[in-house]
């Protein structure tokens, strides 16, 4: 795992222990601590132990190497997901609509829906969009003429039905 080596703390018997990642592990005798900075990034190693197997035991740590680090979020941890909200994607809506009104591309009210539904739909989904294409499975063929028609969007799961 990797995470931010915070810094260092004593236990009831004087030995040593470590915050890294927002969290105390108390390290095996056998774990090499040299040559470790509070601040610097970690890569580690450990088991549940102790009596009751609720302790967090650091097995093995080292300085992490240049460039292995995930992005880490506020308390050290590795950030995982999307840091994107619903109010993000609305916004972007909004800004979407907005704009092609002010352009003049939607002429009749039922446009502006079809554009919300739409533009809701390409934001929520932008990874599964990214990763279909006409040489990848699951996409179906484009048929010759079929930019004619106007596109289908489902707006069963839109929020504000």
């Amino acid at each position: 795992m990797f995470g931010r080596f915070q810094e260092w703390g004593r236990t009831n018997n004087d030995g040593p222990k470590l915050k890294i990642a927002g969290k105390w592990l108390f390290p095996d005798r056998r774990c090499n601590l040299d040559g470790l900075n509070p601040g610097m990034e970690v890569e580690y190693e450990t088991h549940m132990g102790g009596r009751d197997g609720k302790l967090p035991i650091l097995d093995r740590i080292r300085p992490a190497p240049a460039g292995s680090v995930p992005s880490l979020n506020g308390s050290g941890s590795p950030q995982t997901g999307s840091t994107i909200t619903d109010g993000d994607i609305l916004r972007s809506v909004s800004n979407i609509v907005g704009n092609a009104c002010a352009h003049g591309t939607l002429e009749e009210p039922e446009d502006v829906v079809e554009w919300v539904n739409a533009a809701y739909a390409a934001l929520t989904n932008m990874g599964k969009a990214q990763a279909s294409g006409p040489d990848r499975p699951g996409s179906a063929p484009r048929e010759p003429g079929s930019d004619d028609e106007p596109p289908f969007y489902d707006d069963s799961e839109v929020p504000w039905k």
